[in-house]
């Protein structure tokens, strides 16, 4: 009998776990993980829209920041920014949750006061304007070259502004008339195939290039140092999206922001560490302000494949520029007119100023490091660096003067400073 109770007990076990197995789904495998359909809020998804939103045209101006910095102390402030910015969105999503609040400059209005919303509007205003006028002085640089492998040649003068006046007129301003641009989203996929299809270019292609590398800049300190934090700043700065991509990740929290932050600032990293390094090393003694404008390999009539680069690169600027027209509008209509989302004839008015002052300024001004210099250095340093480290004070509920307080308050204000010390230092190089 004990042994006829003692088989139906193992049998008992042996089917509850079976239908315990059963009734646990399988783990997916790293293939299947991998390779399955992205779904919106997923972990993979998460990590491409960051990757999207933090990557833009201003990592081409990195190879030239390498050799005026060297190609170790640059590689080492690349480390060092993305470490900030990796701690910096990890505390905008801590606060978006602690505060319920997923719309960024309502979040910074209701974690440090109306004032900070209101100086946040107006970051916000400077830096898509500042964005815009470098999207039309690239549009400049690289149109002709264009069209100068297409043997379609003029005095580069005037090439570059008949060329810059068309497209605005006949494609961008129409594009920014209109109030919804929502079948535009595409742009940010294009805009990182571009870019990676710059890297993939210039690694395939140094091996034309026949340097010597016998005078490499490896570790230069001088004063072109403020600008290339400031540029190399710039680069990484994703933070205003950040509380709208926490909010849509599945399962939402701070660990799985943690972990698709980490993997997002790795790809951006490494992108961006392969374009300056390579850039660099294929042009060590003059890189140009954008890479993409380079001089052909020797040896290479002409170079086609990085002038598919740069056709696929001014088309995603193109599309850019009227995607940065709404965030625009809606800040001037309600920092200057009070209105939450401008009228028809409000929407018009911003458009045409928009669209036509950037215009005259990059055709007069085209200074596209100092204009970056100053981006980064001014809204870079608000919106990745001060920004963060306030809200940081704020979550922990004590005093400034406590030491973690006291540590994290003294990094954020003293690389803010360092930011805004290029802006002064860039200014008075160019008066």
């Amino acid at each position: 009998m004990a042994s006829d109770s003692e088989d139906c007990g193992q049998t008992g076990v042996y089917e509850l776990d079976v239908m315990q197995t059963a009734a646990e789904p399988l783990r997916p495998t790293w293939g299947e993980r991998t390779f399955s359909k992205v779904q919106p809020g997923s972990i993979r998804g998460s990590i491409f829209t960051l990757v999207s939103t933090a990557v833009g045209p201003g990592c081409l101006t990195l190879p030239g920041r390498m050799a005026n910095s060297g190609i170790v102390l640059h590689l080492l402030i690349m480390l060092g920014v993305a470490l900030v910015t990796y701690l910096g969105i990890l505390t905008i999503a801590r606060a978006a949750d602690h505060y319920n609040t997923y719309h960024f400059a309502d979040l910074v209005s209701k974690a440090l006061g109306p004032t900070w919303g209101l100086l946040l509007d107006l970051v916000v205003i400077i830096d898509i304007y500042g964005i815009i006028i470098a999207f039309q002085i690239m549009i400049g640089e690289v149109v002709p070259s264009i069209l100068g492998s297409l043997t379609l040649h003029a005095e580069y003068t005037l090439e570059r502004d008949v060329t810059m006046i068309v497209l605005n007129v006949a494609v961008m301003l129409p594009l920014g008339m209109f109030r919804n641009l929502s079948a535009l989203r595409f742009v940010s996929l294009v805009s990182v195939i571009s870019l990676v299809l710059v890297g993939l270019t210039l690694v395939a292609e140094l091996a034309f290039f026949n340097h010597h590398y016998s005078n490499l800049a490896y570790f230069e300190v001088n004063m072109d140092l403020f600008s290339t934090y400031a540029v190399t700043l710039l680069t990484f700065v994703c933070h205003c999206n950040v509380p709208i991509i926490h909010k849509e990740l599945a399962k939402r929290s701070v660990k799985r922001m943690s972990k698709v932050t980490f993997r997002a600032m790795l790809i951006v990293l490494g992108g961006y560490a392969t374009i300056a390094l390579f850039g660099y090393l294929s042009v060590p003694q003059s890189p140009p302000s954008i890479i993409t404008q380079r001089s052909t390999p020797p040896g290479i009539h002409n170079d086609w494949v990085m002038v598919i680069c740069r056709t696929v690169f001014v088309v995603t600027v193109i599309f850019a520029i009227p995607i940065n027209g709404p965030p625009f509008r809606n800040s001037i209509s309600k920092l200057l007119f009070k209105q939450e989302k401008p009228d028809l004839k409000l929407h018009v008015g911003i458009t045409l100023f928009l669209q036509f002052s950037t215009l005259a300024i990059a055709m007069f001004y085209p200074a596209i490091i100092f204009l970056f210099n100053f981006i980064g250095g001014f809204c870079g340093s608000f919106l990745a660096l001060l920004i963060p480290g306030l809200l940081h004070y704020k979550l922990s509920g004590k005093h400034w003067s406590n030491p973690w307080n006291l540590l994290v308050l003294s990094i954020s204000i003293s690389l803010t400073l360092v930011g805004f010390t290029s802006v002064l230092l860039s200014i008075v190089a160019l008066a």
